[in-house]
């Protein structure tokens, strides 16, 4: 009589213990998604605050400013803003603004052309085809120039062509 009864308790608790895991698994639930919904936020935030030190660097760039250009666009590019690191590349590559230096021109426009950028990508086939802040490399330029070209950049794919009637790469 003892064992029935046991059992009887057991089996009233269980469903109270059910409801209450119930309750926690909504309440973890609807805390994912304010955590979702807070991360989201903050990254738009992020890409906005991006796209504005862009924007300033742009505009001073424009108007001669290099070294508010530069202020605004290390920051940038650093976070990955693909448009700042493609500036950046050719700041440093022709010396505007700053001293050249071809390597550090490699760094952005590889930063940039990983992501998808088709004139950095461009540009960084021309760093490795002739040699400039990188060792002379024609297969590693025609990679660049290709994946430039199969976006449609119109100078990538006359390179291509050239190289390709030339033999080089």
């Amino acid at each position: 009589m003892l064992k029935l009864e046991k059992a009887n308790l057991s089996a009233t608790l269980r469903p109270s213990t059910d409801r209450y895991s119930g309750a926690i698994k909504g309440i973890s639930m609807h805390i994912d998604k304010i955590l979702v919904g807070l991360t989201f936020s903050m990254l738009l935030v992020s890409s906005l605050a991006l796209a504005a030190y862009f924007e300033t660097g742009l505009k001073a760039y424009r108007s001669g400013d290099y070294e508010t250009a530069l202020a605004q666009w290390i920051p940038a590019a650093e976070q990955g803003h693909v448009s700042a690191q493609t500036y950046l590349g050719h700041m440093y590559e022709q010396g505007i603004g700053v001293s050249r230096n071809h390597k550090t021109a490699v760094k952005w426009y590889t930063q940039a052309a990983e992501q998808g950028h088709a004139a950095a990508q461009n540009t960084l086939g021309y760093m490795y085809d002739y040699g400039r802040g990188v060792a002379e490399n024609h297969k590693t330029a025609v990679k660049w120039y290709t994946l430039a070209a199969e976006q449609g950049l119109v100078q990538a794919q006359h390179t291509l062509g050239y190289n390709y009637e030339k033999g080089i790469g």
